[in-house]
């Protein structure tokens, strides 16, 4: 019997405080329209985000990594792909069970109200930076929701 060894790509992502992870054999794809709905990445190509969701398919393991990404270039060339972003290194996978985060969901979502009312009348410099940083957090919240994502374990990570 012949096995077909598939071959993937190489895969570098560059976090914040120089934290680097690699994977020498896997896909990327990249989160469209905030659904559940995802595109492989396969052709030389550039790309900048301010805000994405990518899904790593690590093949040896067959596992299945999820990223949050803000500010990120990906560069695609010569089978290989690197990733620049200045996100922390948090990878989420798949839950079996139905993530359910509308407590957390309410909660922000009253503090992001309640902020955009005072942007009305005027936002300080930290309010602006809580704003913007709870409009992230609820971006995320929604999508974990959405794709049933829960944090991962990363001790297995090279620190």
């Amino acid at each position: 019997m012949n096995k077909t060894k598939i071959k993937g790509y190489e895969i570098t992502i560059s976090f914040l405080a120089n934290k680097t992870s690699s994977f020498k054999n896997a896909y990327l794809y990249l989160n469209l329209n905030n659904e559940d709905d995802w595109a492989i990445i396969n052709d030389e190509a550039m790309a900048s985000y301010e805000k994405i969701i990518v899904k790593l398919e690590i093949l040896e393991t067959k596992k299945t990594k999820f990223l949050f990404l803000k500010n990120t270039n990906i560069v695609f060339e010569n089978k290989t792909i690197l990733i620049n972003t200045f996100s922390e290194r948090k990878f989420y996978k798949k839950s079996n069970n139905k993530v359910m985060l509308k407590d957390k969901l309410k909660e922000v979502n009253k503090r992001i109200d309640h902020l955009d009312a005072l942007q009305k009348i005027g936002l300080n410099i930290d309010q602006f930076i809580e704003l913007k940083e709870l409009k992230e957090k609820q971006y995320e919240l929604k999508m974990q929701q959405l794709l049933n994502l829960i944090e991962e374990d990363t001790t297995w990570v090279k620190k």
